[in-house]
């Protein structure tokens, strides 16, 4: 018995020491932070955020199902480049590539010069490693061309599911791949904020993280609304399935997109403006018109409540309001309009405090929700 307390109880203090380290005062998983810390920095693009999104312990924890049909239609949407590297595969409907069908995966090296794979599986030796030249005709790309900054295949399998969200590929999901990816969708409030966090903290310059935290703001708005960082900002409106494309590159043409969806907002849905957007029937006019009677239409304003002469080094009290200018003083805003995101999301307000001449954040970025009429900070 007396070994048994000497042994035992020591033991169980340091495993539950361990498990409460791994667990942040906001519930994020340690190990996570530990992932955001060390990625996140000034060379983050937007394109890596589901990555890192899937990097997190909380996704990869998710159930993993059969991807085939989702991933076909992710590789004809678009197709990864064959280049040196890229995972080719054989193209089934050409009847002349029937003939190849005793090799599996192949590898790209140089054109169509590939490496090939027997048909039981992964090579067990490199003697059943081949290299061969084959007709591009017959070849085709075997992966959708999605960034991820990782190569480890479960957060690379996560960051497609998060890719296939935000293309709206929902109808080519099989049940268990809707469930994976709810089970994913619900950690975004919490793992957006650590991110957001870990963008804006930290010692030195800070000027270039200020675009990584307008990054991570605007991946969590691309996952609630399942959206494409490029997208039209008018597929955020009820019954709006497509727009006009646009090439990406041309920076007037989505700027002339995100006004129109102001003038839409604004003017409550007039139909002549939605008939720019699409044909609506009476019911689906009456939605988006709904809808744009409760969109945030938002005036900022901020004044500093201290004393005129104020030095450098002094504390100050920066007082902001937020008002809405379409609410009345007694109606407050609900949930936001997202039916391809699982459960109830308000809206959420970030607040960043930053000082262009000594290039550093004067406060946490603060995050306001569920915004009534008129909101102070």
């Amino acid at each position: 018995m007396f070994f048994a307390v000497l042994f035992v109880v020591p033991f169980s203090i340091v495993c539950c020491c361990l498990r409460g380290s791994n667990i942040s005062s906001n519930g994020v998983c340690g190990e996570t932070l530990k992932v955001f810390h060390s990625c996140i920095d000034i060379e983050v693009a937007d394109q890596d955020m589901p990555g890192l999104f899937a990097a997190s312990v909380e996704s990869r924890r998710q159930i993993c199902a059969d991807l085939s049909p989702m991933l076909e239609v992710m590789i004809r949407r678009n197709p990864e480049p064959m280049k040196p590297g890229s995972v080719v595969q054989f193209v089934q409907a050409t009847g002349s590539g029937e003939e190849f069908w005793p090799y599996l995966a192949v590898r790209a090296l140089l054109q169509n010069l590939l490496q090939v794979w027997p048909v039981t599986g992964p090579p067990k030796s490199a003697a059943e490693v081949q290299t061969k030249v084959f007709p591009q005709s017959v070849l085709a790309a075997a992966e959708p061309r999605i960034s991820c900054p990782f190569s480890d295949p479960a957060i690379r399998r996560g960051t497609a599911v998060l890719w296939a969200h935000m293309w709206r590929l929902h109808p080519h999901m099989p049940p268990a791949v809707q469930a994976e990816l709810t089970g994913r969708l619900m950690h975004l409030p919490k793992l957006g904020r650590a991110m957001t966090s870990v963008a804006a903290h930290g010692e030195g310059d800070r000027s270039g993280f200020v675009d990584i935290v307008r990054s991570s703001i605007k991946f969590q708005r691309c996952l609630v609304q399942a959206m494409d960082f490029d997208d039209s900002p008018l597929l955020q409106l009820p019954h709006v399935r497509s727009v006009p494309a646009n090439p990406p590159t041309l920076r007037e043409d989505h700027l002339k997109l995100r006004l129109l969806k102001s003038q839409v907002v604004e003017s409550c849905g007039e139909p002549s403006l939605l008939r720019r957007i699409g044909n609506f029937s009476t019911e689906q006019v009456l939605d988006i018109q709904a809808f744009c009677r409760h969109a945030p239409l938002v005036e900022l304003s901020y004044v500093v409540n201290d004393e005129p002469d104020m030095a450098e080094g002094d504390l100050g009290t920066l007082k902001i309001t937020l008002t809405r200018t379409n609410l009345d003083a007694t109606e407050s805003v609900g949930a936001v309009h997202a039916p391809l995101f699982p459960g109830v999301k308000f809206e959420e307000w970030w607040l960043l405090v930053y000082d262009n001449r000594g290039r550093r954040t004067i406060t946490a970025p603060l995050q306001c929700q569920a915004m009534p009429r008129c909101s102070q900070s």
